[in-house]
């Protein structure tokens, strides 16, 4: 399996694919997960460009054009949160640019001379505006391939039974398979042919993500990564990020929803690793597995190969007995509910970083290597 799959991936067991439906059934699950991801992808990528603005641009000017006193005040006014929702509001740009002012002028008018905040607004609009752009043109992206996989979904609904039960055995039959919806959907679905073919790269585009073993050889030239534009929408910002903690936080944050296929600059080592094949191998066929989960945070996974009860209590025991020696551990809650089946998972809140996560990976595996 690879990053990309795994981290797009749902997390419960599913059925083996043996017919057209199955399958079907089973990217359509899979696309719910998928775009679940995109949306945190999305958010993320917003807080990143906002905390740059607030840390890089509007900051500065606050120390170097304020008073004391008035500084203080304006740091605390500024939102990220704000400019957050901005980057992923609705809105047309031209209205979140004329809210972006007159947040500014609100806050700043009197606390800084005209001149300075003038110039500032200026500076402002032009570095926000080529965000609120960029930003627009993700979620077209992310939207169009819902629109995309929503029609081939669709219609292979109404496809007839014989094609929908044909038997599936292994991958080699599920890329022929593939090959033979994209020809009944170019053949047989509504629209122009430019538009159907549009919606197949986007719908061969996604499997190569979920599931690439699936993807036909006839496709894998055609392959639009979303992820790979991501990657290029915060290209600029690397080294803005190396001279700000705050910005290289938000920088790791957004990185560690990003799969390991991607070239990443070596100072970004760590957080990078997060999102290498997410199953580690340790003690023969034990693997550590990592979900991340919107509104609740990330689950790591600790799977015991020999299903052992009592190595997981001993694995328990042994970590809270390593995570009170840490000064700088993260919220943690330990669930050892699933131990009958050699399982072991900790939870941790949205606002762990990545580098924590990797210590903690590497704390389990360590652990569990010596138990």
């Amino acid at each position: 399996m690879s990053p990309s799959s795994v981290l797009y991936e749902r997390n419960h067991d599913v059925p083996p694919i043996k017919s057209g439906v199955d399958l079907m059934n089973d990217l359509e699950a899979e696309a719910v997960e998928y775009f679940k991801v995109r949306r945190l992808q999305v958010k993320s990528l917003a807080k990143l460009k906002a905390t740059t603005e607030v840390e890089i641009l509007i900051f500065p000017m606050i120390e170097n054009n304020a008073s004391d006193l008035d500084a203080v005040y304006l740091k605390d006014a500024v939102s990220i949160e704000w400019l957050t929702n901005l980057m992923v509001s609705v809105q047309p740009d031209s209205k979140k640019l004329e809210e972006a002012v007159a947040y500014l002028k609100k806050h700043f008018n009197g606390r800084v001379q005209s001149k300075p905040l003038d110039d500032l607004v200026k500076q402002f609009l032009a570095y926000v505006k080529e965000d609120f752009n960029a930003m627009r043109g993700m979620k077209q992206s992310i939207y169009y391939r819902s629109r995309s996989l929503n029609s081939i979904f669709r219609f292979f609904d109404i496809c007839e039974n014989s094609v929908r039960n044909e038997a599936l055995r292994n991958n080699q039959d599920i890329q022929a398979y593939l090959n033979k919806i994209k020809e009944n959907f170019l053949l047989q679905a509504e629209g122009e042919r430019y538009t159907k073919n549009s919606y197949l790269a986007e719908f061969f585009s996604f499997v190569s993500d979920v599931q690439p073993s699936y993807l036909p050889n006839s496709e894998l030239g055609a392959i639009k990564s979303l992820d790979d534009k991501f990657n290029q929408s915060v290209s600029n910002l690397k080294s803005l990020s190396l001279s700000n903690r705050i910005v290289r936080t938000a920088y790791e944050q957004f990185r560690s929803l990003l799969p390991d296929n991607l070239t990443i600059d070596k100072n970004y080592g760590e957080a990078s690793n997060l999102i290498e094949d997410f199953t580690q191998k340790a003690h023969g066929e034990d693997s550590v597995q990592i979900h991340l989960r919107k509104g609740e945070g990330v689950e790591i996974s600790f799977k015991s190969a020999s299903k052992s009860i009592s190595r997981i209590a001993q694995l328990e025991e042994a970590l809270l007995l390593e995570l009170f020696k840490k000064k700088d551990a993260p919220d943690i809650s330990i669930d050892s509910s699933q131990a009958k089946n050699g399982e072991l998972s900790l939870f941790c809140g949205e606002n762990t970083t990545p580098a924590a996560l990797l210590d903690l990976r590497k704390l389990l595996l360590a652990l569990a290597a010596k138990i």
